[in-house]
């Protein structure tokens, strides 16, 4: 008695699949009763005890059963043997199995249970070739999430930075990712196309998926991030990011907890990143002494971003007026509230405009100031719209920007452009930036209010010592640009 069973006729049932060495077995036992067995292409093949193979009992001509076939299965059609090149780590025959090693057919594709052609072409929105970086025309994702409405100076060097690139790079292509008053601002602006983020905590998981999704749908030559953080997911050499200050590391106890977990990922992102830009020499050294960059270069801050203002000096003839600023804790308010007190008490009376101050913070001035006895002077706007902001800074007499830690500050090139002096402390490090464009004074309500007194008889000159935005435009371009043409002469 023989019983074949072919090699592409089994039973559909997966169970009757048992290992070489029980078939083996099978097959000792199959000889003991007297079957013989016979050696398929698939090894030994005996019948499942106790059924009828019907693949056996059919006559000479006829057609095998299809009930008995086994079921062509799309995933094990696809198995095809591969022809690799020669030096491949595929190419030979499989030790295991002493078999061509298989792969899936590039020919065909599985498409609803069924084997369906595939066609050589790309599926889907096609690449365009990327464009020569070293040529007229970029394509730059620029991160402005660490620039909202309400951040002062990050704002200003967010605007002024978009704003200078499309004067001087007319050619580029910027898609900016930021909040809805970039949108306000750019609106008409040819080459700027704004994506605007919902609320202020997409900042947080934007600037890390967001951007890097961005630049790849854009086929962007560069992410640059105008704060610190820049996403992981973007090659390093595509990224650049700016350094403004590192207040959470020389004065931890203005921050809370929050914050300072959030800056510690600075020094991680600052050490993947690319290009690092430092707006001042100072945020350089700081930079250098607190992190590890791979690339640091010094981007200083323009201070000609006055002349769009499109406001005249205005002298006042009345009392004499003090411009601070209140946003920030960091920003010390009190010491100018103080100095507008010993002021007083010397016989002159000076207002006092404390600009950004809101919520809980705000009432904690209006308690001193009363405490003081100088409320009747001391006035808290709170954020005023740019207008009324150019019109205070033009108009003033004096500004006093008493920071425990500066990494530029904006306001003092401001006030040179019209002539108005500035009063700093010196633990800011304004004196190291500025120089001989600030007064200094020390941390304490006499000190500022003689700083005062000196700054009103002896101004800074009218736009002394200028350095134009298109200056550091060009740095941060020709930066990404060379990095940008280094990455395609490696690839």
């Amino acid at each position: 008695m023989v019983l074949r069973t072919p090699a592409r006729v089994r039973p559909s049932d997966a169970r009757y699949r048992r290992p070489r060495g029980q078939r083996r077995q099978d097959a000792a036992v199959a000889r003991r009763r007297g079957v013989r067995v016979v050696a398929s292409r698939r090894g030994l093949s005996t019948p499942r005890p106790g059924r009828t193979h019907h693949a056996d009992l059919r006559g000479p001509g006829q057609r095998r059963r299809a009930d008995h076939r086994e079921p062509r299965h799309p995933r094990r059609e696809l198995l095809r043997p591969r022809a690799h090149p020669r030096g491949s780590p595929r190419c030979g025959l499989d030790r295991r199995r002493r078999r061509p090693r298989m792969g899936l057919d590039p020919r065909r594709r599985v498409v609803r249970g069924r084997l369906r052609p595939v066609r050589h072409r790309r599926v889907g929105r096609r690449v365009p070739p990327r464009r020569d970086p070293g040529g007229r025309r970029m394509r730059i994702v620029i991160d402005a999430l660490g620039a909202p409405a309400e951040s002062g100076g990050m704002r200003v060097h967010a605007e002024e930075l978009i704003r200078t690139w499309t004067e001087v790079f007319p050619a580029d292509e910027l898609i900016v990712l930021g909040y809805s008053w970039l949108e306000d601002s750019f609106r008409g602006v040819e080459g700027v196309e704004v994506v605007t983020a919902k609320g202020k905590a997409a900042r947080y998981t934007g600037q890390i998926f967001w951007t890097a999704q961005v630049f790849r749908r854009r086929h962007a030559d560069a992410l640059l991030s105008l704060s610190t953080i820049v996403s992981p997911f973007v090659p390093s050499d595509r990224t650049a990011c700016f350094i403004h200050d590192w207040r959470h590391r020389l004065n931890p106890a203005e921050f809370g907890r929050a914050q300072r977990l959030y800056r510690r990922l600075w020094q991680l992102s600052i050490r993947r990143a690319g290009t690092t830009f430092a707006i001042s020499e100072k945020t350089r050294r700081e930079t250098e002494r607190f992190a590890r960059p791979a690339r640091l270069v010094v981007a200083e801050n323009g201070d000609d971003h006055a002349r769009r203002w499109g406001v005249e000096r205005i002298v006042d003839q009345g009392t004499p007026t003090i411009l601070t600023f209140g946003h920030f804790a960091s920003k010390r308010p009190e010491l100018v509230i103080d100095a507008v007190s010993v002021l007083r008490r010397g016989g002159e009376d000076h207002r006092l405009v404390v600009l950004g101050a809101k919520g809980d913070y705000r009432e904690e001035l209006r308690t001193k100031a009363e405490v003081e006895s100088v409320s009747d002077l001391v006035e808290f706007p709170g954020f005023v719209t740019d207008d009324t902001l150019h019109r205070s800074v033009s108009s003033a007499s004096v500004l006093a920007l008493v920071s425990s830690d500066e990494g530029y500050g904006m306001p003092v090139v401001e006030g040179a452009y019209f002539g108005v002096p500035t009063v700093v402390t010196a633990d800011s490090g304004l004196v190291e930036i500025h120089g001989d464009r600030v007064v200094p004074a020390e941390a304490t309500g006499e000190s500022v209010a003689s700083a005062i007194l000196r700054a009103r008889e002896s101004g800074p000159e009218r736009g002394a010592d200028a350095h134009p935005w298109s200056d550091t435009v060009r740095t941060v371009r020709d930066s990404l640009r060379a990095r940008a043409r280094t990455t395609m002469r490696g690839e």
